[in-house]
């Protein structure tokens, strides 16, 4: 709106310098020099106040013309970064994710696994002597390939919370994205803890 503002009042005053001249030639005919000194010193300012607010407009429209690009610009390139950096932590999260499900027989041996306080026929409950030390051999042997502080890397609120993207997000998706990392961290301890 400035920049418009500026090029139209300069085209105003430009159209303001043709009617003077106008009024220039008037007196030149009717040899008035007086008032030709005067229109033709009104006419100049007008023209040259003008040509420089125009000047200015269009200078501050290539301005902002290339900071609004340059901006864009940023934008994507750290849109990019941020998603590439997405794509590294899925890429490197999913391997770990599986190997979740190397517990899962072992826990799920004799029905699925039920809390000791409320009972229940898993393996991991009744195990007595011989088979639980068989059982507790293959957690640590899982234990040993699984490191529970690698499931850190999928916290993607690390990559987003410094970008501009975090501005851009609906706060209620971002609010999930940060309560779901809570949650996946408090299953980590729990895990670590109970095997």
């Amino acid at each position: 709106m400035l920049v418009s503002g500026l090029v139209l009042i300069g085209i105003g005053l430009l159209m303001i310098s043709l009617i003077v001249n106008a009024r220039v030639v008037h007196s030149v005919r009717k040899d008035e020099r007086h008032q030709e000194k005067h229109f033709e010193y009104y006419r100049n300012t007008f023209s040259q106040l003008g040509v420089v607010l125009i000047g200015i407009g269009i200078s501050l429209f290539i301005f902002f013309f290339q900071q609004s690009y340059k901006d864009e610009h940023d934008r994507d390139a750290e849109l990019r970064q941020i998603l590439a950096k997405m794509a590294i932590r899925i890429g490197r999260g999913a391997p770990i994710m599986e190997s979740l499900a190397e517990f899962d027989p072992i826990l799920d041996d004799g029905g699925p696994y039920i809390d000791p306080q409320t009972g229940g026929e898993n393996g991991a409950v009744t195990a007595r002597g011989a088979d639980l030390a068989k059982q507790v051999q293959a957690l640590f042997l899982v234990e040993r390939d699984i490191d529970l502080h690698q499931f850190e890397i999928l916290n993607f609120s690390n990559d987003l919370e410094s970008s501009f993207v975090i501005n851009e997000l609906d706060p209620h998706l971002w609010f999930n994205i940060a309560r779901d990392e809570s949650y996946a961290k408090y299953a980590m301890t729990q895990l670590e803890f109970d095997y």
